[in-house]
């Protein structure tokens, strides 16, 4: 009875030290846009959330200037592949259930998390799916016109359908978009609320892919989707095709 009481007051007097390193590895959240991020040492204390909106390459202090027992925490909520490099080129991952060693660079896609240890001397990472949830809404619309032909005003029939009810802001990340024409001139430049009025998403008008392939993402200017919010595609530019299908791409 006495080894028993022992062992449940020795596990008890654990548990106060594990939600101790917890909230030391939750101290803080550092949200990354726009240029190049110079990673410090203390930003071992934080999850760094890289959002750009097209790539970039983060630079790590060399492992040696840290120290040992330095994790970093790096998640790439942007739609370009963050190119995390290290002073050094002693650099060791483990991604996609492989190995891979002696690399200068540690490249993260769009929903990747890497959790970089440092030993004193080098840097190993395991990347795996970023602890944030990625989502995705399309619409699409066809042509009022003649033989099916786009004409002004009809993207309004999808109006709001994408809509966030969820009850939390989400970060939008991409917006891609494809005509069936070969030769496409049609653009939207979508923008949040039901009657086309509200902030637009994009810094500018994006033209569409051609037949039916998607475009690369236009620039993300105003990310923050807050719920009770929808969005309209705003078509415009010359009109082109029969079609048009809109993906908006977030996470949360």
């Amino acid at each position: 009875m006495k080894i028993l009481l022992a062992s449940l007051l020795f596990m008890l007097a654990l548990v106060p030290a594990f939600g101790q390193n917890v909230a030391v590895m939750n101290s803080g959240i550092s949200t990354q846009t726009g240029s190049n991020y110079a990673i410090q040492c203390a930003d071992s204390l934080k999850l760094l959330e890289l959002s750009n909106a097209s790539a970039q390459t983060p630079t790590m202090p060399a492992a040696s200037t840290c120290g040992a027992g330095v994790v970093f925490r790096i998640e790439n909520h942007g739609a370009g592949t963050q190119t995390i490099t290290p002073a050094t080129s002693s650099l060791s991952y483990f991604s996609g259930g492989s190995w891979q060693t002696g690399k200068a660079t540690l490249p993260l896609v769009q929903g990747q998390m890497a959790e970089i240890y440092n030993d004193g001397a080098n840097y190993v990472a395991f990347v795996h799916l970023s602890g944030k949830a990625i989502g995705t809404c399309t619409v699409a619309w066809g042509g009022s016109g003649t033989s099916h032909a786009l004409t002004s005003g009809d993207d309004a029939v999808v109006n709001n359908t994408c809509y966030n009810d969820s009850g939390v802001t989400r970060t939008i990340t991409a917006v891609k978009c494809r005509s069936d024409n070969g030769s496409n001139t049609t653009t939207v430049n979508p923008t949040f609320g039901s009657a086309g009025t509200g902030t637009t998403i994009l810094s500018g008008a994006l033209t569409c892919g051609n037949s039916y392939a998607y475009s690369s993402s236009g620039t993300v200017s105003n990310a923050s989707w807050t719920t009770g919010t929808g969005i309209d595609p705003a078509m415009g530019g010359t009109l082109t095709g029969t079609s048009v299908a809109v993906i908006i791409e977030y996470t949360y």
